[in-house]
This record gives structure tokens, sequence and C-alpha cells, in this order.
């Protein structure tokens, strides 16, 4: 049997291409420049719950502080009042979903920005007592705990919808995030519509007691969002602040467990419930794209029908509110919105 020969001169050519491979390989894996200029303090508002990982594991890693920022996190039953707290100059930045900022935007913050999305969210139940509903159909007449003007209201409308009722069908009862367990418990309400991890306790404690639905019609956004003077004067910061976030994404992903032991320190949530939300109810990325803008659009057209649009009619330009350029420069990757450029120039 005859041997075939690789040629001296190929099997060269290969191990240079494979060696400048590897060094640009090694090269693009490298991290930026250490950040050497002055430190920036940042107040960021969020909630207490699994949404909030980015942030908690950009804090817990020293990742904030690679990118000189000293970061201080408020936590809020809510991204409304996250937001508002963000309108009344308590803090530099806050978190909530689409919906939140598209109320507000009606009611009080035309100079409001959104930077992405840090997480993408699918958590929110219907639950109901089992001794007053046994079928959506059931909830008809009957008192529904929501916390009112939040995504919860928005759900709870689509949620009806498919059940052939409407909001005028039942009785809304407006309940803070924290009293939605107490509420349905104590017979104040007959059913909820609440998100994570409120749903999680409240069917832990209630048992067979209650019945539960899903409750979302469509993901929602945990968004990044200062006002228009915060994100120009302090553009360095928010696209640091941006830079942290995505190396705390490449963590979620790569070292899920220890991500995992850091939010449930944090907010002593055990390993059954991290694992139930886990990348599936929850992911931890950095987004925007073209979803996030259609979801606003839908929800402003919701508001404006159900009277909750504080007198607007039209639905407002959203690209206007855009601040792209920290996700940009920080992770270019996650943008993958038609007409960034427009949002650019205001």
């Amino acid at each position: 049997m005859s041997k075939k020969f690789i040629p001296v001169g190929v099997l060269l050519g290969l191990a240079l291409a494979l060696c400048a491979g590897g060094y640009w390989l090694y090269a693009g894996r490298q991290d930026k420049p250490a950040y050497t200029g002055p430190i920036d303090k940042i107040t960021i508002g969020t909630v207490g719950n699994e949404t909030s990982t980015l942030v908690l594991i950009a804090a817990s890693m020293g990742y904030f502080q690679e990118n000189g920022l000293d970061v201080t996190i408020r936590e809020y039953q809510s991204g409304n009042f996250s937001v508002d707290a963000l309108l009344d100059n308590q803090i530099d930045l806050a978190s909530c979903s689409e919906f939140a900022l598209v109320e507000r935007i009606f009611q009080r913050g035309r100079d409001l920005r959104y930077m992405g999305s840090y997480a993408t969210v699918d958590n929110t139940e219907v639950i109901a007592r089992k001794d007053k509903i046994t079928n959506a159909a059931d909830l008809r007449g009957k008192r529904i705990g929501v916390t009112s003007t939040s995504i919860a209201s928005f759900y709870l409308g689509v949620f009806l919808t498919f059940n052939g009722l409407t909001l005028d069908d039942v009785e809304l009862v407006d309940v803070k995030p924290f009293n939605m367990q107490d509420a349905l418990e104590e017979g104040k309400v007959d059913a909820v519509i609440t998100w994570e991890p409120n749903a999680w306790g409240l069917k832990e404690k209630m048992g067979d007691r209650v019945i539960s639905w899903p409750g979302q019609s469509q993901p929602y956004y945990w968004l990044l969002v200062g006002t228009s003077e915060v994100v120009r004067a302090r553009a360095s910061a928010t696209e640091r602040f941006m830079t942290a976030l995505a190396k705390a994404e490449e963590f979620a992903r790569q070292k899920g467990d220890e991500a995992k032991a850091i939010v449930g320190s944090r907010y002593n949530f055990d390993s059954a419930y991290l694992n139930h939300v886990w990348w599936s109810r929850t992911k931890y990325e950095l987004s925007l794209d073209q979803a996030l803008l259609l979801a606003m659009e839908d929800e402003a057209r919701w508001m404006i029908k159900n009277g909750m649009s504080y007198g607007h009619k039209e639905i407002p330009d959203y690209l206007h509110h855009l601040y792209a350029t920290a996700l940009l420069k920080a992770s270019p990757k996650s943008v993958r919105l038609i007409a960034v450029e427009k949002s650019e120039s205001n």
C-alpha cells in the first residue's frame, strides 16, 4: 500500500496560519484597557427579584468598580415606583418594564430615555381562590387584585379578552405587589394577577386552595431608564454601566450556579425557586430589538383605548425616547433595532 505525503511547505503554511489564528483569537479575547479615570457615583432603582440579576452580579463581582463606578442599588416594589424616584431626582437610573415607561411618558415623563433591556421576563400569573373560581369564566363579577398602572393591568385586560370577558366585567382592586398574598388569603379579593416571586410564594403557601393560569400574552422587557439630562451629561458613566452589565451577562451564562447563589443570597431565594425561573421565565441578557418597540406601541394603544393615557390620543414616537449609544458601545451585538440612527439625533 503506497503512502501519501503532505509537502513540507504546506505543513509550514498551516502551522503559520494556526499560529496567526491563535494570536488573533487570543488578542480578540483580551479585556478592554482598565479604566483609570475618576470614580462616578450612580444610584440605580430596581426591584427585589431575579430581574435585577445582572445588576447584582456586576456589583458582587466588582464589574462596576472595574469600570470606575460606585453603584448604590435601591429596591422598590415595582418599576413604577423606581421611575417616580428617577423623576423626583432621588436616583440616577431606574429599572422598569416597558409598560411602566409608556405609562409614565404619558403621565409626566416627556424627557425619559430608555437605553436597552437587561432582562426579558415571562413571570406573571393569574391566581384565584378555588372556593370561588374553577375556570376563567368564573371571574365575571369577581374582585381581582392588580397593581394599578403596572404591566399586570395590561396583561389582565388581554387575559380577560381571551376568555370572553372585559375589564368592565370584573371589579378591580388596587393591591401593592407585597400585599397580594394577604389580600387573596384573607378574602379581600377573589383572584390576583401578579409576578414572581409573589406568584411562587402565594402558591407555595395556599397550595391546593388556589388555581392559576399563565398571565402574560407577551414577554416584558426590563429596561434601564434615565432622564435625557442624565444620559447626556453622564454619557461615559452610562456606557461603563452597560459594559459592566455585558460582563455580568457573560458570567450569568457561563457560571449559572454562582450567579444563582448571588441572587439567592441577596433575596433569600431557595434553589427550587431559582431553578423555576432561571433562563426559562427570565432571560438575563442585554437587548434592544424591534419587538420592544412593537410592545410599547401595542401597550400605548391599549392605554388610549381604556382611558389610561392621561388624555393623550396619539401614540408617541418611542424612538425619540431611545438613547442607544451606551449599549451600542458596550455590546453592539445586543442592538437589533431598525433606525437606531434616528434616536441618536434626539
